[in-house]
């Protein structure tokens, strides 16, 4: 973009005989260009007194007249003579300073305008102090940004002179214009770009078309992106020009910035309208026909391009010669567009590198070093190189993904890395990513360039590395500004910076920069990396299709899982692509296999020779089709429709063009496998694509350019070791090779084989290899620069000869090796979580081991994997056949193929398999696990044996493979493992298929005796197996066995209680508490409620048994509490053990099993045993019965009539309705808010139906709050993990829900204690909980209405709620008999919603007195003191 700046002066004719004009310079600059030349600021009119005055006034009209016409010598002898007859005459002075300042003679025009300056300020001349203070800044400017005697820009310049002076003027004239437009040009050249736009708007108010103002606006929104405002203020330029009549180069320079700003914002068309318009105003203008060939060539219209390209080389070489035009100046030749200009067209003035040079010679300056490393501020080692990566875009961009592997692996011992990013930052992962990789990420998108480059000073910066160069977006003045000690130019540009200074360096390989090109490519010395200079970073989990892996057919399935298969099936329509007619199948063979040919090159970059080219590849493959991906939008339309009338203009049907919707990078990977062969583009070819495709498995066919950016696939290809085959040097070698292979497709898949295999075979996508290549680099550069700044001073003028080679040096089997295993390992912990994943690094792996003798075992393990995960029995055989190659076991591929053959019902191939594992794991010997294996074998061979012999042989085989493990296996810890594995598959079996549960339960009890017989695992088995029996109707015998199993358990783990002190004299009672590792609450004692917060149940015995004790009877608890809560209590004589210190011998009067019928087991010593449950009794009910009638069991202890409902009839007899309680120390008053509602119980119970009709509930009630209590707590977490189906998944959902109804009022608060809980409920007005669960008591709505929060409930007929919570429920009505259940009924959501709706909105009075009456019912009949009572009640009915 160019910015004009015209320093201006002005003056009038004579108006009568005593006036003349007066006429001075005020000047104007921009930041990349500053001249100075004729304007007007100020005009007066004065009375001559006497003759003298007459000729001095004459003298300076003279010379105002002379320096108009361009006659700098005649106008500079008229000012002198005004001068000598008058030397006051400040005007003359001024345009004395002018002239100077036109000539170049900057030091000259400073004097001037000092004296200026100070004369005006003696005379008090506020405007001439003004236009001096102006053009004295205007001054320093110039001498900070050009003329041969300065080296560099000194920002520091322009800000401590420069501006200081703009602001003076401004302050004394704040009318004065170009005052504030140069201040506006020094913060935009200096990066201050929000001072830059309050200026350029300062200036826009005065003059709202000031042509400059209007275009460097357009600018700075250009460098934001901003291409609406940027067209805006370019639009507003180029009208303004016309309007003002301004010259015809700054006509056309507003009108190409208004095309290049259209074409930045996609509007192609609008941006080549612009530029021919330009052209039609001035046919030799060359900024408009480069320009208007960008247009062209990114509409791809291509009529005449030869011709085009050479007429405009020759005008841009004529213009030249004739020092019309810089042609390596940004505005009328920009090396990036050189780099696509066609290179057969190119003359050596025109070649990239020398369009490159002469843009940055325009910078009058270059990086310089230093001399040597810098001197540390902290004391860190030398030898610690800190490397600063300068770029524009992290983002979601090329430059970011291949980088980021870079950045994750340099060796942090000896290498600090930074990131400075001077572009957008617009919180994408990509950018996260880059951020963790680095050791520092620095965010420069608003500082000023000298603010950057003193950065890079304070952070102490070794290697500047430029990963852009002349990349659209980059900042060159930065890089020329640095001053680190060296300069690299890195990767983002295909060419060279043209910086030539004697620390500056480019990272090359031997393919995109070849010997003999050196001093016609670059300026930089080279740096010669030992593979491709293109760093690398891409997943394994980037989908492979390989027809060599899983055959044709599994290679189909796999493409069709691609988005691309699905797009391409739906372009071509099967009827639109006119293929049969060209190329027939024979009668009796299938049509071939329809060929996909693809380019996914930005548009851009396509030229007509390789497209020519591509359309001939088609007319001689009929079954083919080419894909590209889809242009952005606003000219996409267009895109594709010029393509496809070039492609039907060269006999090729529009419809085998084929445009793939954009997508994301992962989603742009996933689906490159569906593409055959990539045919690359000639002048600027593939280079991130170039890799996408190739790690896509996907051969690329590549013509070697004759330049850099032609020759970057190349280069991949030969490190690939493929070049030989897909590198072509010409046009015709081109053609055939994709003809050869599309026609031939066993020579593409043999191609695809290799290509998979040297992915991983060969280091160029391996990030860390790269890496240290590169900081071998590093290292080089960093002792080449101190060597050659401690020679002679000649070496500055940076003459350097010779080439830098990094040796490689790594152990390429071992590298091999290590990719293998890395790839095998993430598809081990990705196998369950990710099959998708999983699956392609499996094919990675298998691809590049299968091809080599040594790799065979990794191949064997890799096909194992993959064909589990593919339930593929081919793929397992293929597995068998390498394992047998590479002399691996191969036992357990058999039994895997077993598995498989049996899930897809081919019982005869599951028996030979499981036959041939028993067979294998045998003669593979007793090696480590190897009993498991055969364990695994014979078992599943037993599941698909008769059903006769299977009971007889899993029991036989249980018993033997116990034994087996004592006598081989020295207890260690995987083979256990393993063999538990297998047994208890063999009891999910059998209960589960077989619904063989005794057979199940004897497994069970069988490995049980491989743990030692006092540990958890021990006992857990046979608790299981009782359970297992229960399930089976087996209860008299799971009642034997868990009572056996609880004694023995509690035998092995006792530990005496401390002595009593209370006297023995009352009535002891027991609650013993054990949960056999189930439980909710660990930990838990009489301090939990007012610390950690506790369960219904588990308050349920502290406060019963603080009451019991008020009653006089002495309370002991046997459960699990904190070491602090062990002993008495202090308010009550309550007493806590740990429940392994009950004494059976020491009985207590009264055993109170709490929750668990099997706890009786211990307490048949006591007079009276109890049982307290809590839960509906369900399956366990024929075990409680069998107690109660063998005399174990005196009564049970019941919370409501629900409960008592659920158990057995000759149970029900003996149970004691006790009910639940609360404790008065906890009741607290609040404001019972109708717009506040409470939700406090498990999230399983009624969360997430809440959840579903709160946006409802929030939609009538606008200030309604929902606060969640209790919520995911750890003991929820843990029974859930094992309880609900995929757990994992249901509670990410539930806590997103939670998240994006925060805005809807909705808050996640969790566990509380007691009194925190107690005022939630006070202040909230009514308590939700539309659950469908039995609840027997629920302690949570007997808390919520004695804290006077109305209960809105699903009234569920399965639970105690109806009769708890009665009258006071505003839920909907209760379901009639025979009415679906609400967890079965989708009405019912909408009836709670509208039933809390239709509560909140009941009369303030009515619902006052509602919670008045609620809470003095709940707070006299709803208290532990009451409970305790009817428990007296009942002992003393039992004489005791």
């Amino acid at each position: 973009m160019r910015r004009e700046a015209l320093a201006q002066a002005a003056g009038l004719a004579l108006r009568a005989a005593l006036a003349l004009a007066l006429l001075h310079h005020v000047g104007t600059a921009a930041a990349d260009e500053a001249a100075a030349g004729p304007g007007g600021a100020g005009n007066g009119i004065v009375l001559i007194r006497n003759a003298e005055e007459f000729e001095a006034y004459s003298a300076y009209n003279n010379g105002v007249n002379a320096e108009r016409s361009g006659d700098l010598e005649s106008a500079e002898t008229a000012y002198k003579t005004a001068l000598g007859l008058k030397a006051d005459l400040l005007e003359a002075i001024n345009n004395m300073g002018g002239v100077h300042k036109r000539r170049g003679e900057l030091d000259a025009a400073q004097v001037r305008y000092e004296q200026l300056l100070s004369a005006a300020q003696d005379a008090k001349r506020i405007d001439l102090v003004a236009a001096a203070s102006n053009n004295l800044g205007l001054v320093s400017f110039l001498k900070a940004t050009q003329g041969a005697e300065h080296t560099a820009l000194e920002p520091i310049t322009i800000r401590t002179i420069s501006i200081p002076f703009y602001r003076a003027a401004i302050e004394h004239d704040p009318s004065l214009i170009d005052a504030r437009y140069n201040l506006a040009n020094a913060y935009q050249l200096l990066g201050e770009t929000d001072l830059a736009y309050r200026n350029y708007m300062d200036v826009l108010q005065l003059n709202p078309l000031h042509v400059r103002a209007n275009m460097n606006l357009g600018n700075l929104f250009i460098k934001l992106n901003r291409f609406q405002e940027a067209a805006l203020y370019h639009g507003r330029a180029a009208g303004a020009t016309e309007a003002h009549g301004e010259g015809l180069q700054t006509q056309l320079d507003t009108i190409n910035n208004l095309g290049q700003t259209l074409r930045e914002g996609g509007d192609l068309y609008g941006a080549l309208a612009q530029h021919e318009r330009a052209l039609t105003m001035d046919p030799s203008s060359m900024a408009a026909a480069v320009q208007r060939i960008v247009a062209l060539r990114s509409l791809c219209l291509w009529k005449d391009w030869d011709k085009t390209h050479i007429r405009l080389a020759h005008g841009i070489l004529r213009d030249a010669a004739a020092g019309n035009i810089s042609f390596g100046d940004a505005e009328a030749f920009p090396p990036y567009d050189s780099l696509l200009f066609p290179p057969s067209l190119l003359q050596r003035e025109l070649s990239p590198a020398q369009v490159a040079r002469r843009a940055v010679s325009g910078l009058h300056t270059s990086p310089q070093p230093h001399g040597g490393p810098r001197a540390r501020s902290d004391g860190h080692r030398p030898d610690l190189l800190r490397l600063g990566y300068l770029s524009y875009d992290m983002n979601n961009h090329p430059m970011g993904f291949l980088m980021r592997g870079l950045y994750a692996h340099h060796d942090r011992a000896h290498f600090d890395v930074s990131v400075y990013m001077y572009g957008p930052r617009n919180g994408s992962w990509q950018q996260d990513r880059v951020a963790r990789a680095a050791d520092h990420f620095v965010n420069v998108a608003r500082a000023p360039t000298d603010a950057i480059v003193n950065r890079f000073k304070t952070d102490e910066i070794d290697i500047l590395i430029d990963l852009m160069a002349h990349t659209r977006g980059a900042r060159v003045d930065i890089a020329a500004l640095s001053r680190t000690p060296v300069y690299v130019n890195f990767l983002g540009y295909p060419g060279t910076s043209g910086f030539a200074s004697p620390n500056a360096y480019v990272i090359v390989d031997k393919t995109v920069l070849p010997a003999e090109h050196i001093a016609a490519e670059i300026s930089e010395r080279p740096v010669y990396l030992p593979g491709t200079y293109q760093a690398n970073d891409y997943n394994g989990t980037v989908r492979l299709c390989q027809s060599f892996i899983e055959g044709e057919h599994g290679r189909r399935a796999c493409r069709q899982a691609t988005t691309a298969d699905r797009e391409i099936v739906t372009a071509i329509g099967g009827a639109t692509l006119p293929l049969s007619a060209n190329f027939p199948a024979k009668e009796g063979l299938r049509a071939p296999r329809l060929v996909r040919f693809a380019n996914f090159n930005t548009l851009h970059k396509l030229e007509p020779a390789s497209f020519d080219t591509w359309m001939r590849i088609l007319r001689r493959v009929p079954y083919s089709v080419m894909l590209f991906i889809e242009p952005r939008p606003r000219s996409g339309v267009n895109i594709t429709a010029n393509l496809r009338s070039q492609a039907a203009a060269r006999g090729v049907h529009p419809s085998r063009l084929v445009f793939l919707s954009r997508a994301d990078k992962n989603g742009h990977l996933d689906r490159i496998a569906a593409v055959d062969l990539f045919l690359d583009s000639f002048v600027y070819g593939a280079h991130t694509t170039a890799a996408d495709v190739l790690w896509s498995g996907v051969p690329l066919l590549t013509l070697r350019g004759s330049l850099f950016p032609g020759r970057v696939a190349s280069s991949l290809l030969r490190t690939l070791r493929l070049d030989d085959v897909l590198a072509v040097d010409s046009v015709k070698d081109f053609e055939d090779t994709a003809v050869d292979l599309a026609t031939h497709p066993y020579r593409l898949d043999a191609l695809q084989a290799r290509l998979a295999s040297a992915l991983v075979q060969q280091h160029t996508f391996d990030p860390r290899q790269f890496a240290r290549f590169f900081e071998d680099a590093m290292r080089v550069v960093a002792e080449d620069t101190v060597l050659s700044s401690s020679s002679s001073p000649s070496s500055s003028s940076g003459s350097r000869e010779g080439a830098i080679f990094i040796l490689d040096n790594s152990d390429a089997t071992a590298s091999a090796y290590s990719r293998l295993d890395a790839l095998l390992q993430e598809g081990r912990e990705l196998h369950y979580t990710n099959q998708d994943h999983a699956a392609n690094l499996y094919r990675r792996a298998l691809a590049g081991s299968m091809r080599r003798e040594p790799d065979l075992a990794r191949a064997a393990e890799a096909s194992h994997l993959l064909g589990i995960l593919e339930q593929d029995t081919t793929i397992l055989r293929a597995a068998l056949m390498l394992s047998k190659r590479s002399g691996t076991a191969t036992s357990l591929v058999y039994a895997n193929l077993g598995h498989i053959e049996r899930q897809q019902a081919r019982l005869e191939g599951a028996r030979a398999a499981f036959r041939n594992a028993l067979d294998a794991a045998l003669a593979e010997g007793n090696r480590l696990g190897n009993f498991a294996d055969i364990l695994n074998a014979a078992v599943h061979l037993s599941f698909v044996a008769a059903p006769e012999q299977t009971a007889r042989d899993a029991r036989l085989l249980t018993e033997r493979f116990v034994t087996y493990e004592r006598k081989f296996s020295p207890r260690a810890k995987a083979n256990t493992e393993i063999l538990l594995a297998a047994l208890d598959t063999m009891v999910d079996y059998f209960a589960r298929h077989h619904q063989d549960l005794v057979l199940a339960a004897h497994i069970k009890q069988q490995s049980a005796t491989l743990f030692d017989p006092s540990s958890d695992q021990y006992f857990r088995r046979f608790y299981d197996a009782g359970a297992l029996l229960s399930a089976a109707g087996r209860h008299a015998e799971a009642l034997a066995l868990h009572s056996q199993t609880v004694v023995a358990e509690h035998a092995a783990r006792f530990q005496a209680r401390p002595e009593l002190l209370a006297p023995r004299g009352r009535p002891r009672i027991a609650f013993y508490c054990n949960e056999y590792g189930q439980t909710w609450w660990p930990r838990w004692g009489p301090t939990s409620p007012s610390t950690n917060g506790v369960g219904g149940s588990e308050e349920a015995v502290i406060f019963l048994a603080r009451e019991l004790a008020d009653l006089g009877y002495l309370v002991e608890i046997y459960a699990d509490p904190p070491d602090e809560d062990v002993g008495r209590e202090e308010a009550h004589e309550v007493y806590w053990f740990p429940h392994t210190a009950y004494d059976a011998q020491d009985p207590a009067d009264v055993f109170v099993a709490w929750r668990y019928h099997i706890s009786l087991a211990i307490g048949q010593s006591s007079k009276v045993r109890l049982l307290w449950l809590h839960d509906v009794v369900s399956s366990l009910g024929p075990q409680i019965a069998l107690q109660h009638k063998q005399g174990a069991l005196h009564a049970v202890l019941a919370i409501s009539r629900f409960h008592v409902s659920s158990m057995p009839e000759d149970v029900q007899r003996s149970t004691v309705v006790i009910g639940n309680g609360l404790q008065s120390t906890y009741f607290t008053q609040g404001g019972n808010a109708n717009n506040e509602f409470i939700y406090a119980s498990a999230p399983n119970r009624g969360l997430e139906q809440l959840l579903r009709v709160w946006p409802r509930i929030r939609a009538s009630i606008s200030d309604a709050r929902l606060r969640i209590y209790y919520g995911f707590s750890p003991s929820f977490m843990r029974w859930g993990a094992t309880s609900i189906h995929e757990f994992e998944t249901w509670v990410h959902q539930l806590n997103t829900t939670i998240q994006t109804l925060a805005a809807e009022g909705v808050e996640y608060v969790g566990m509380v204690s007691h009194q925190d809980l107690a005022k939630a409920y006070a202040r909230a007005g009514f308590s939700l909980y539309p659950t469908s669960f039995p609840e027997t008591g629920c302690v949570s709505m007997m808390k919520a209405m004695a804290m006077g929060s109305i209960p809105i409930t699903s009234r569920f007929e399965n639970s105690a709620l109806p009769d708890l919570t009665g009258k006071w429920d505003l839920g909907p009505p209760a379901r009639p008999p025979g009415a679906p259940s609400i967890d079965k009924d989708p009405s019912f959501l909408q009836e709670f919603g509208l039933a809390v709706i239709a509560a909140a909105n009941l009369p303030k009075a009515s619902l006052t007195a509602q919670r008045q009456e609620m809470k003095a019912w709940a707070r006299s009949e709803l208290l532990w003191s009451a409970v305790a009572k009817r428990f007296q009640t009942a002992l003393r009915q039992m004489e005791l």
